[in-house]
């Protein structure tokens, strides 16, 4: 007998989904029952720092709200660190667990009050492993305000979100002085994130941070734009692909300058891909592409299409 009984510890049930548009089902198989099934009792405090837990209104997720709350500190500073965020080499998990353990880092902004001989002190690190880990955090001062919010862990902020955000108001400032309804109509946004955005830039801990980050010198401003030379060409409404190993950039920093100039990337070549920009090793995507007659860019052909030369920056 199946039923969509309560579901309890040690039961047997199964979940399938239907068609698109079309709410999953689960079913209990109640003639498995052993009667060694419990009810499962959802936590009302974080079995990491002992706060209480709050589940909002409509949302299945139970969640801990304690800003220094050990478990979340590591998870924003694994998310700080990404490639995709401040891009900070050398800062794992391993890492990770060792700094916040010992007391080295007990918020976000601690990653930059970090020294020398304590992290050298550390687990499988030494001078030279810490001086390296060192650079890369001053290095990450200087990443642009998208890569910082990205990094902050702000709920329903990713990486586009990040880049729409810094797009439209090209400063924290601005960004914070922003009412909801503002950040709402930011196309790409929506109220679920513009609500979320709007509470953490005027939360207690969210000010602390970022007015920590900025006394640490993290740039919070959205970075220069290029402006193509004369025989450049804006990308507006030309859709790119990138495949291979470039030589001087990585995959990231071109994309970034695809952006710049208003290209859009997709990760597969197709009929309404406009350029395929190869680098070594370029894989199946140059062969489709050469077999749709899509026109296949160098990194150097890419770079005499936009016009990027040593003059053509601007603030």
């Amino acid at each position: 007998m199946r039923s969509p009984a309560r579901i309890s510890a040690s039961a047997t049930a199964w979940w399938s989904r239907r068609p698109a548009r079309s709410s999953p089902t689960w079913c209990v198989e109640l003639e498995k029952r052993t009667g060694q099934e419990r009810r499962y009792e959802f936590p009302t405090r974080c079995p990491a720092c002992g706060e209480a837990v709050v589940r909002a209104a409509e949302e299945v997720a139970i969640r801990c709200l304690n800003p220094s709350c050990p478990a979340q500190l590591r998870q924003r500073l694994h998310w700080f660190a990404h490639r995709r965020a401040m891009d900070i080499r050398g800062l794992g998990p391993a890492l990770i667990d060792q700094l916040v353990d010992r007391g080295l880092i007990r918020s976000l902004p601690d990653l930059y009050r970090l020294e020398l001989d304590p992290v050298a002190a550390l687990e499988h690190m030494g001078t030279k492993s810490a001086r390296n880990l060192l650079r890369q955090i001053a290095a990450s001062k200087v990443r642009e305000l998208a890569r910082v919010l990205a990094g902050l862990g702000i709920r329903h902020v990713g990486e586009r979100s990040a880049r729409l955000l810094a797009a439209a108001f090209g400063s924290i400032d601005a960004l914070k002085s922003a009412s909801e309804e503002r950040l709402a109509r930011v196309a790409g946004i929506g109220p679920i994130a513009a609500e979320s955005i709007h509470q953490f830039l005027r939360s207690a801990a969210g000010r602390r941070t970022i007015q920590q980050l900025r006394g640490f010198g993290v740039a919070m401003t959205a970075p220069r734009r290029f402006v193509p030379a004369k025989d450049g060409a804006e990308l507006t409404g030309r859709t790119l692909v990138v495949t291979g190993t470039l030589p001087h950039f990585r995959r990231e920093e071109i994309e970034d300058l695809i952006r710049e100039f208003g290209g859009a990337i997709t990760s597969s070549v197709s009929g309404n891909t406009d350029y395929l920009i190869a680098g070594e090793n370029p894989g199946s995507k140059l062969n489709k592409a050469k077999e749709l007659g899509i026109k296949v860019l160098s990194e150097q052909e890419f770079l005499g299409l936009i016009g990027r030369s040593d003059q053509s920056w601007t603030s």
